[in-house]
């Protein structure tokens, strides 16, 4: 979950994004990812473009990612951003188990 209404703080989020994709459980696992730009009510918030630049995100290419915009006071987005995560997670474990027999 992203805070996309304090846009300096997606440098360090983008750091530490690094640091995760690299982690070797990850790096040999791609598994799907899901970003979450909350606080989108806000209006000093980017947009989730914005914030897929600044986090680097079409650089990864070795898994499936989405981000959506939310607000976790009200629930927008969690609903479908969840739904994209939890069938792309099942795809993920079918995919997985046909390669593992």
């Amino acid at each position: 979950m992203l805070d996309s209404s304090e846009p300096l703080r997606l440098a360090v989020a983008r750091e530490e994004l690094e640091q995760a994709l690299s982690h070797r459980d990850l790096e040999r696992r791609p598994v799907p990812m899901l970003f979450l730009a909350n606080k989108m009510d806000k209006g000093e918030a980017i947009d989730c473009e914005s914030c897929t630049k600044a986090l680097g995100l079409n650089e990864i290419s070795d898994r499936r990612w989405k981000i959506y915009s939310s607000n976790a006071l009200t629930g927008q987005g969690l609903t479908e951003a969840i739904g994209w995560f939890t069938s792309e997670v099942k795809e993920y474990r079918r995919l997985r188990s046909r390669v593992n027999y």
